[in-house]
């Protein structure tokens, strides 16, 4: 019975209630974990094949698809305007096809999405979104996508 012992020393008062409980809570962390790790790990696994069936561009895009109503509008200005150049966005009434977020946060995403150019006003370049040409004189449409969305450029 030598054994015995040091087990009935390890459960002693007042440290070996204190052992008991750091014991009880390693067992149910452990129980725990071989309960939920699989369906979290198949969870994982589903989530990354979802994320994996996404093309390219709603993959750069991501929440901004929520914004933007035509991701080629930011595609083409990114093609045009330099990285060191800028341009401007003008917003008009919302068109058909746009969510509630597309008119007060385009020019937001714009300004993300098209880093490093530059958004500033007079800019040579217009992302226009249902906006009025006429309200921009010296430019002219480069590029007319969906959902009432076009690029300007300045001419001359």
């Amino acid at each position: 019975m030598r054994g015995a012992r040091p087990v009935l020393e390890l459960l002693e008062w007042p440290d070996g209630i204190r052992r008991l409980a750091v014991l009880a809570c390693v067992a149910v962390l452990v129980a725990a974990l071989a309960y939920e790790y699989p369906a979290a790990f198949r969870a994982a696994g589903s989530r990354a094949a979802s994320n994996a069936a996404l093309s390219y561009a709603d993959r750069e895009f991501a929440g901004g698809n929520a914004v933007v109503a035509d991701q080629g509008g930011l595609y083409q200005l990114r093609g045009l305007v330099p990285p060191g150049g800028s341009y401007s966005v003008s917003v008009g009434a919302p068109a058909e096809g746009w969510t509630d977020l597309t008119a007060p946060f385009v020019p937001w995403f714009a300004r993300y999405f098209l880093l490093p150019r530059r958004q500033v006003d007079g800019a040579p370049w217009v992302l226009c979104y249902a906006c009025d040409a006429a309200e921009h004189p010296g430019f002219e449409t480069v590029w007319t996508g969906s959902d009432d969305i076009s690029i300007l450029a300045r001419t001359g």
